[in-house]
């Protein structure tokens, strides 16, 4: 396998679990895990919706998402 490969299977991951978080928050709006947790995932693809995401969960009052805002900010 090559570089090139193994970041397009990387990349693959990273938009299957944006999608199966994206999934999670429709089902769970209230829950500021999934905007957390995909907000990771565009974050490892360095997209700025992850900021957005952040924002979400910490305005819910996850603080781990806090804790990533104030790291970057």
């Amino acid at each position: 396998m090559t570089v090139k490969d193994a970041l397009a299977e990387a990349q693959q991951k990273m938009d299957k679990a944006i999608e199966l978080w994206t999934v999670y928050i429709e089902a769970r709006p209230d829950d500021p895990r999934g905007y957390h947790e995909r907000g990771g995932a565009y974050s490892q693809l360095g997209d700025r919706r992850a900021i957005a995401d952040a924002k979400k969960a910490c305005k819910m009052g996850y603080q781990p998402s806090c804790d990533v805002l104030a790291k970057i900010h």
